[in-house]
């Protein structure tokens, strides 16, 4: 068997390990607090489906593993992400980020993310037009990683989240955290690891805009997330990832007996440098097989401009959203400073 072939036979073994069989068996997966930053960050990643925990060669994107900032690629400059999304049915997304190496082995990472949704027809119970509403989302995340080893990479992961609902609810603040790992075997393959939104929850008190006789204070948690992925890199020009979620998914506060659906997802991505200036992505998310919600697919590209000085990236990335009720696209600037 030629190596090729041995690299490859690995890497379907290792696929299996970590998806395991009962990933083909999924849960309802319903709508939680903090969905906007699940949706990715970044063309890149997004275009991938978001396959990301294990990749440390299309960038350094803390978001989706916090070890991934011990990164050294570029040990000395420092990464800028600027990206956003065309969304339908008056919904924004912005996302910023960028990253510093902190010699000799570790890093610090810093995103910013925004959500928000325009045009809300504000009634009132009897109909009647009032005014039209906005909501915002807004999520601070930092990541600071450490390299124990140079095939050990071990990171953790601050998020502060905030909603803007509506101008008479107090914006409800959320604190959680994230733990990742990065293992490297060989020169092709790259493990990771990570646990997501450990103790992120909003609260919130709706007295000030129905009044103290209908006061409930709720309390949303954020699913908690478990990853593992693998990406292997079959030479410079090919890069193939896959990654399995287990998501903790809280009581649903709609059922009467607050049943939980955790839920699993199975991501798959892949990119390929057919030219120094043009790279090519794509990517397919496996969500909720039981109930029949049938896969979504991505794709997008790299236009790496020939400029020395900051050696700009234009991204972009066309994703198909949750059971295909429409489409996104992504345009992002990536900058080394």
């Amino acid at each position: 068997m030629g190596k090729p072939l041995k690299h490859m036979f690995r890497f379907a073994l290792l696929t299996l390990f970590l998806l395991e069989p009962s990933a083909l068996i999924f849960a309802q997966d319903g709508g939680y607090a903090g969905s906007f930053q699940r949706m990715g960050f970044g063309a890149r990643g997004m275009a991938m489906g978001n396959a990301m925990t294990a990749v440390h060669t299309e960038g350094i994107y803390g978001h989706y593993n916090p070890a991934l900032v011990a990164d050294t690629t570029h040990s000395n400059r420092n990464q800028v992400d600027i990206a956003t999304a065309v969304m339908e049915f008056d919904r924004n997304l912005h996302m910023a980020g960028v990253h510093f190496h902190l010699p000799p082995k570790a890093g610090l990472g810093l995103q910013l993310i925004n959500a928000s949704v325009n045009g809300i027809d504000g009634r009132t119970s009897s109909g009647y037009h009032t005014e039209m509403l906005s909501t915002n989302e807004y999520q601070l995340h930092t990541q600071f990683a450490i390299r124990f080893h140079p095939s050990v990479w071990a990171g953790i992961g601050l998020k502060l989240t905030m909603a803007d609902y509506h101008p008479d609810i107090r914006r409800p603040v959320s604190f959680g955290g994230d733990l990742g790992l990065k293992v490297t075997t060989g020169k092709r393959f790259t493990i990771g690891f990570t646990v997501q939104d450990l103790l992120s929850a909003y609260q919130w008190n709706a007295s000030g805009l129905f009044g103290d006789e209908l006061q409930r204070v709720t309390n949303q948690k954020f699913p908690i997330r478990i990853k593992s992925g693998i990406a292997y890199n079959v030479n410079k020009e090919l890069l193939f990832a896959c990654e399995f979620e287990y998501r903790i998914n809280p009581a649903d506060f709609q059922l009467t007996d607050a049943r939980r659906y955790n839920s699993k997802h199975v991501r798959l991505g892949t990119r390929y440098s057919i030219h120094e200036r043009l790279s090519l992505r794509g990517g397919f998310r496996f969500i909720d097989l039981r109930y029949k919600k049938t896969p979504t697919l991505s794709a997008g590209f790299s236009v790496h401009l020939p400029f020395d000085r900051f050696s700009p990236s234009i991204d972009y990335a066309f994703i198909q959203e949750p059971n295909r009720i429409a489409n996104l696209h992504v345009f992002a600037l990536r900058l080394l400073i």
